[in-house]
Order: structure tokens, then C-alpha cells, then sequence
């Protein structure tokens, strides 16, 4: 009796699929176990894994490492041990192209990143986006571990492909001592980003809109220049005003910035805070003499 050739097929299907499926799919298989113990940060079921022949460099279904697993997840012990299992420093995720460095600064993990790089991780290479690690560390405001970065020679003026820098991603989240580090490391104040929708905007601008007053004014005690417009016609202290940053108002008032710019449509900052009713901020900008230009 001949068997159904359709019915063969449905039945070696399941089997089929079992073989070529991720390893992070494979219920039981010894690399998803070594996954697992990354994860969870255990150290002795690491090892007994890699001893047994668990793959060091074993992916989940979004293409990290189990070293990238334990970077993210703060588990230093089961780095090294990962690491002396064989496991590649510079390994990149499938999905954004993370490394394990980059996982360990975002989460401020200083000690881990000081052995991953002694264990060759490259504080150069990038993810799909351009983002170096010292930019992961500066989105996050982990100020130790930028001063571990910087002091092995992380560049501080790198730029994304898009022109994002460390000290954008610092200043625009308003991490104030991480904005002072890497100035004081040489970073450049005035760098701009060049994506379409925020073209042209720098490290003070970035901080300007968010409210991030220290932030902005660690960045003019640098230097930082305060009449630099958005692709709107827009300075810091017109993005200040126009979403309320009392504060912020005040310190670029006090240092200098142009009361009177207008943006691309014929509006200043006193028009903005005059129209949203942010009357403490019409009154800094009217004693501080704004309008004076325009009235003359």
C-alpha cells in the first residue's frame, strides 16, 4: 500500500522545522539552557554548560549573545566566565547591530566594561545606527563609566551617521555632569545634528526645549552658541520661552542670547510666552529689555 507522499510531508514537517529552527527556539537544546543561565545570571550553570559544549556565542531569536544577555542584565561574573569560554568581545547583534560593550555602559556596568576591554572589545564599532558605546553611556548619564571610556581613548567628538554626539545625547536628556565631562574631554559644543526634523539642532538646543537648565548652561560656560538656529528659524532661548522653561529663560537671558531673533515665521520669544500665557517668563524677558528693538 502506497503512503499518501502529502501525508509524509505533514509528518516530517514538524520534525523538519524542530532541526533548522534558532537554537532559542529549540525547547531543551543545550545553547537556549545557556541562554537562559546568562540571563538569569548563573555563573556555575554557565560553566557546567560551556563544559558540556554549550556554544559560547549561542543566540536568542533577536540575534545577542549570551554575553550580550548577561552585559545587559549586569551579570559581570557570567561575562568572564563567557568570555573564557571563548565567547567573541565583539560580537554584533543581528537586530541593531549592539555589542556587548555597548550593553554593559548602557547600564552603567564600569567593572565589566573594564574587562570586556581588556578582553579586546573595541570601544570604535558601532551599531547599525552609528551609536558608539561612549554614546550609549552618555544617553544614559552613567558619568563613571564615560570617565573609564574617555580615559582609553574613547573619541569624543564621534559622530552618528545622522550627526548625533555624545554630548547631544547627554544635553538633550539633561545629565549635567555628564555634559561637563565630556566637554572638559574636548567635545565639541557646538556639533549638529542633521536628521530632517530636528537639522541643525546642537547640544544647547537639545537641552533648551527639554528644560534642561544646567544642562544648557554648562554648555554656554563653554562656549556654546546661543544664536545657532533650528531649521525653523528657532535659538534656544525662542524654544525655552515657547514650552515654558522659566529657568532656562533666565540663563540665557543673563548670559546674552538675543532677545529679539525671530524664527522663520516672524515670531521672538516674548511672542511666545505672551501667547501661551507664560507670564513669568514675559516678565523676565520684558525687564530684561525685550521689544525695546521692535517698538524703535
Amino acid at each position: 500500500m502506497k503512503f499518501p507522499m502529502k501525508s509524509l510531508i505533514l509528518l516530517l514537517l514538524p520534525l523538519l522545522f524542530a532541526q533548522t529552527a534558532h537554537p532559542a527556539k529549540r525547547g531543551g537544546n543545550i545553547d537556549t539552557k545557556l541562554l537562559n543561565a546568562a540571563e538569569e545570571g548563573d555563573t556555575a550553570k554557565v560553566e557546567r554548560l560551556l563544559e558540556k559544549g554549550a556554544n559560547a556565542d549561542a543566540k536568542n531569536e533577536s540575534g545577542a549573545t549570551a554575553l550580550m544577555v548577561a552585559a545587559r542584565e549586569g551579570h559581570t561574573e557570567v561575562v568572564k566566565t563567557l568570555i573564557d569560554g571563548g565567547a567573541d568581545a565583539n560580537a554584533k547583534q543581528e537586530e541593531g547591530g549592539w555589542t556587548p560593550l555597548m550593553y554593559a555602559v548602557s547600564g552603567g556596568h564600569t567593572e565589566m566594561a573594564k574587562f570586556l576591554i581588556a578582553a579586546g572589545a573595541d570601544m570604535a564599532i558601532t551599531n547599525t545606527r552609528g551609536v558608539t558605546p561612549l554614546m550609549c553611556a552618555a544617553s544614559k548619564g552613567h558619568t563613571e563609566t564615560i570617565r573609564f571610556l574617555i580615559s582609553e581613548g574613547a573619541d569624543v567628538s564621534k559622530r552618528t551617521r545622522r550627526g548625533m554626539t555624545a554630548l547631544i545625547y547627554a544635553a538633550g536628556r539633561g545629565y549635567t555632569e555628564t555634559v561637563k565631562v565630556l566637554l572638559d574631554a574636548g567635545a565639541y559644543v557646538n556639533a549638529r545634528y542633521n536628521a530632517e526634523y530636528h537639522k541643525g539642532d546642537t547640544a544647547l538646543i537639545y537641552a533648551a526645549r527639554s528644560g534642561h537648565a544646567e544642562a544648557a548652561k554648562a554648555l554656554i560656560d563653554k562656549g556654546a552658541n546661543m544664536e545657532i538656529v533650528t531649521r525653523r528659524g528657532e535659538t534656544a532661548l525662542i524654544l525655552a520661552a515657547a514650552y515654558g522653561h522659566t529657568e532656562t529663560v533666565k540663563i540665557l537671558v543673563d548670559a546674552g542670547a538675543n532677545m529679539d531673533a525671530k524664527d522663520d515665521h516672524g515670531a521672538t520669544a516674548l511672542m511666545f510666552a505672551d501667547y501661551l500665557g507664560f507670564v513669568e517668563i514675559v516678565k523676565i524677558l520684558v525687564q530684561a529689555g525685550a521689544g525695546e528693538q521692535t517698538e524703535e
